[in-house]
């Protein structure tokens, strides 16, 4: 009998998650209303990008497209924060980070007597 009050809690959490999913999908599409045709140019974009195997041309403004639907969405929608990472990521993964031999001002150049030329111990000399 515990069982079956367990699968019909299941059950339960199972369509409430089912709603509240659909609900979110319906208010990210009723959102979009008056951005149809410029949603549509950023499907057909994303798919050809995808059937070139990724490469992105950047003369027809993908990026800044999706970043322009990502903003256009409710906040709170899971989409908007999906996009959201991808686009940070591949910010984070793309553009180049200080050395991690960073240490500061006092390191930023060899000295005249030789220290500061090893990145790993700047005192080596």
């Amino acid at each position: 009998m515990a069982a079956n009050k367990s699968e019909a809690g299941n059950a339960r959490d199972v369509q409430t998650n089912l709603a509240d999913l659909l609900n979110e999908v319906r208010r990210d599409i009723l959102s979009q209303a008056g951005r149809i045709g410029p949603d549509l140019r950023i499907l057909h974009g994303a798919t050809e990008a995808a059937l070139a195997g990724g490469i992105v041309d950047d003369r027809k403004y993908l990026v800044e497209n999706i970043m322009q639907l990502a903003a256009s969405l409710p906040n709170g929608s899971r989409a908007r924060d999906d996009l959201n990472a991808a686009f940070i990521k591949r910010l984070w993964d793309n553009l180049r980070h200080p050395p991690l031999s960073y240490l500061g001002d006092e390191f930023r150049y060899r000295a005249a007597d030789g220290s500061n030329n090893v990145r790993l111990n700047p005192k080596f000399f």
